[in-house]
């Protein structure tokens, strides 16, 4: 659940603390993977995805899967699509991921097209899987959406991210994927996160997924 803002300690020290996390959590999906069930549905992005708690909060025949880590980008999703998702032969996937490339300067035509390169490569793997898309979430930069002792939205901006989901929905009428629209779900009269969807501006409440769970359970 960090972000390069939320370190307790220097950005150099952090920058190999989030490495070496990242790597574990990929190692353990691929001893997992053996035990896993081919067919299922997988949900694949960064640390919002790792906190959502979705056995509890929605329902499926098939297994679930959870592929979220904490840190990661759409770079990384790409270096790691084997095994977070291509091993596992899913009949469905979920992707979420893009808003932690904008803490890390990228432009939003960048995050876009290394999300249309993975759609891509899940696609031509696996060319019966349903592939949904979900819009990026806004963020809250306004302290009092921040009960953390850090600050976690840092260079985001909900501009960037509309500018994001609004290429992802154009690309979607190609067929490729679902898009799946969740920033207007999500937001206040400000289009930022609701203040009682987040609990640091940026990571999703318990009831905040209770939100997201209402709008995935129909494609599951």
């Amino acid at each position: 659940m960090f972000d390069e803002q939320t370190q307790p300690f220097g950005d150099q020290q952090f920058r190999k603390f989030l490495e070496f996390t990242i790597g574990e959590r990929y190692r353990a999906f691929l001893e997992l993977n053996r035990r896993a069930a081919k067919g299922g549905v997988v949900f694949v992005g960064d640390s919002i995805t790792e906190g959502f708690n979705i056995p509890e909060l929605l329902r499926s025949d098939k297994p679930m899967y959870n592929r979220g880590i904490g840190g990661d980008t759409t770079e990384g999703v790409l270096a790691k699509l084997q095994g977070a998702v291509l091993e596992l032969a899913p009949s469905k996937v979920f992707l979420l991921i893009g808003t932690n490339d904008l803490e890390q300067g990228k432009k939003p035509e960048e995050i876009v097209r290394n999300i249309q390169e993975i759609c891509s490569r899940i696609k031509a793997a696996l060319p019966d899987t349903e592939l949904y898309v979900e819009s990026v979430y806004p963020v809250n930069p306004h302290d009092h959406a921040n009960r953390g002792p850090f600050p976690a939205v840092g260079s985001r901006r909900n501009e960037d991210i509309r500018r994001i989901n609004e290429s992802l929905k154009d690309l979607s009428s190609s067929g490729s994927f679902t898009y799946i629209e969740l920033y207007s779900k999500l937001m206040d009269e400000e289009m930022n996160l609701h203040v009682d969807y987040t609990y640091d501006g940026l990571h999703l409440s318990i009831r905040g997924y209770e939100v997201v769970s209402a709008e995935l359970q129909p494609y599951l």
